[in-house]
């Protein structure tokens, strides 16, 4: 359930911003050179970076809430 919903609430971030501008961030800091015509594209773009964040912070809470109902046995 934490899955769907990270996923759902992650393409939702990616797309609000991806529509604001974030993704040429870099550039406009300085950080990135801007593309050139014909370049390869990155494997990721900022706002997917963040999307993945978005998940991955919600699947960690999920497991802390979690592991209270877990039983935990004490090593032999």
């Amino acid at each position: 359930m934490a899955y769907i919903l990270g996923k759902i609430i992650a393409e939702l971030a990616v797309k609000l911003l991806a529509g604001m501008g974030f993704d040429s961030l870099p550039e406009r800091l300085g950080l990135a050179k801007p593309a050139a015509e014909g370049a390869e594209t990155p494997a990721r773009t900022p706002s997917q970076m963040v999307g993945y964040i978005i998940i991955v912070a919600i699947m960690l809470f999920a497991l802390i809430e979690a592991s209270p109902s877990m039983p935990c046995y004490p090593a032999a």
